[in-house]
């Protein structure tokens, strides 16, 4: 298998978020609105969990993939509610 860089990461779940969004649960409108895309900010989980790295550390790295990166707040907080989609799109994965 070759090694995932944080740019192959990105466009692999572009196209996978594509795939999975009929079974993804629907949301409300109430609440904070979203600033920033799911398609953003997933990668960028994956990009901490494949390379170990902290929250901190995975916003620095994703400032060299991403325009628009969230604050370490924004991050965190986007990435407790998208556990169950990040489950969603390892069950399609595999």
């Amino acid at each position: 298998m070759r090694k995932l860089n944080p740019k192959t990461i990105i466009k692999l779940t572009r196209f996978f978020y594509s795939k999975i969004i009929p079974y993804l649960p629907k949301f409300s409108n109430r609440g904070r609105p979203k600033i920033y895309p799911d398609h953003q900010i997933i990668p960028m989980l994956i990009i901490k969990e494949v390379f170990s790295l902290s929250f901190g550390d995975t916003i620095i790295v994703s400032k060299s993939y991403i325009k628009h990166v969230p604050s370490l707040h924004d991050f965190h907080y986007r990435s407790r509610k998208l556990k169950h989609v990040i489950q969603i799109l390892i069950k399609f994965i595999h």
